[in-house]
């Protein structure tokens, strides 16, 4: 079934055809139809299988095809990194090539008086991160109240980042929910995301493919190790021959700082991707990365959040995320769009708590590739036990054992303040 089948307008598939998309994933199948139709949709899929069109789509069908064009932003789409940001502008620029819809970013990062004055001309599509939408919001550069779709993508992670109370104050400016069309999309459904979508939409229509479970395309692989080893295997995986294109996955902004260090000091070409980088520094990593100027990627999970770049062949967690949801999002990296993609796990002793659920959720798929061996210690010398003094009836000591030592009081002597001064004579 092609996207023609669906009911989406002629230029949009048009537009499609240009960049080769011909045949759509399973949850655009499900969710396009109902999203026509003007249904609030709450889709349910794991990373890489095509949500972005699956709200993109529709919502510019519905667009173009509207009755009524305001000159106020008519579709708003909050997304939870600058990154995600860039990229949903870019594919609403593919399906837009062959329509005139004007969509613009709200995003930190960039120059502040460029964003403000295109809202001077005609703005339709608005793609923005919650906390710079809210400044823009409180400047009034422009008004909410003509929207008629509203789309929140990576909802889940977005409450995970704590931005609720900016969800809560952008909901003020917006038309009431049963005045307009309200989509969310995430990977997982934590409670926090059914409370939200109570909140957001008049009636929810759940739109589900294949939740909480790894696409069969990507290959598990784990390696159990010591703390002091991660490096080395790290460094000997990449320099097998077999890794094309490596997205490595780090906790925290000094782990990927330091590994990436390590890296280069090793003689690989690689770049770093956290928060601690300016956003200049951050495009350049991603375009250098993305271009296949360095075939190694050293990210945080909050900064690599929604990257989509074709041809990652491996992912490689070294360090172990937190709980089975997380790793799908990172292992969801590679095996973009059905092609063949492995993740593979650096995992420690300190690992082992949180590498648990994972392995109990992957089961048989995870491949155990090295097990984890402790060092010998060498034996410790066992302590000499003495017997007790022997004693007679009136307490004094008749026999000691040879290394017995009588212990010593030591006499702690007064401050100098407690000392009597001496008489003068």
């Amino acid at each position: 079934m092609g996207f023609s089948a669906l009911g989406l307008d002629k230029r949009l598939i048009e537009a499609l055809d240009l960049v080769e998309v011909i045949e759509p994933t399973e949850i655009q199948k499900r969710s396009i139809p109902k999203i026509i139709a003007g249904l609030n949709v709450l889709g349910i899929a794991p990373t890489g299988t095509g949500k972005t069109f699956s709200y993109l789509l529709p919502a510019i069908h519905r667009l173009i095809n509207a009755k009524i064009r305001h000159d106020d932003p008519s579709v708003l789409i909050i997304v939870p990194t600058r990154e995600l940001v860039q990229q949903v502008q870019d594919q609403v620029k593919i399906i837009t090539k062959k329509t005139e819809v004007f969509s613009t970013m709200v995003v930190a990062g960039e120059r502040d008086n460029k964003q403000r004055r295109k809202f001077k001309e005609l703005i339709e599509v608005i793609v923005a991160t919650p906390g710079r939408l809210v400044q823009f919001i409180e400047d009034e550069v422009f008004t909410l109240s003509n929207i008629s779709i509203l789309i929140i993508d990576e909802v889940d992670r977005m409450l995970d980042m704590g931005f609720q109370a900016e969800i809560k104050r952008i909901l003020i400016e917006l038309p009431h929910k049963n005045k307009r069309q309200t989509l969310l999309f995430c990977s997982t459904l934590p409670l926090p995301v059914e409370r939200l979508a109570t909140m957001l939409q008049q009636k929810t229509n759940i739109v589900e493919v294949g939740r909480s479970h790894s696409p069969e395309n990507i290959e598990h692989e784990l390696y159990q190790l010591s703390k002091g080893a991660k490096f080395d295997k790290l460094l000997e995986l990449l320099k097998s021959g077999r890794i094309n294109s490596a997205l490595i996955f780090t906790r925290a902004q000094g782990t990927a700082r330091i590994t990436t260090r390590n890296l280069l000091k090793a003689g690989l070409d690689c770049e770093e991707f956290h928060g601690g980088l300016t956003q200049r520094q951050r495009n350049k990593a991603l375009q250098n990365f993305s271009s296949g100027q360095v075939r190694v990627l050293v990210a945080t999970d909050i900064a690599a959040r929604g990257i989509d770049i074709k041809g990652i062949t491996h992912v490689i967690n070294f360090d172990v995320p937190r709980n089975y949801d997380d790793y799908l999002h990172r292992a969801g990296r590679t095996g973009r769009l059905n092609k063949k993609g492995t993740s593979i796990i650096l995992a420690s002793p300190d690992d082992f708590h949180n590498l648990h659920g994972i392995k109990k959720n992957l089961g048989q798929r995870v491949q155990l590739k090295q097990a984890y061996l402790p060092d010998k210690k060498p034996a410790s010398r066992s302590r000499r036990v003495f017997k007790k003094p022997q004693t007679i009836a009136k307490g004094r000591i008749t026999s000691l054992p040879s290394s017995y030592r009588k212990p010593t009081k030591k006499i702690r002597k007064k401050p100098k303040s407690f000392r009597k001064k001496a008489k003068r004579k």
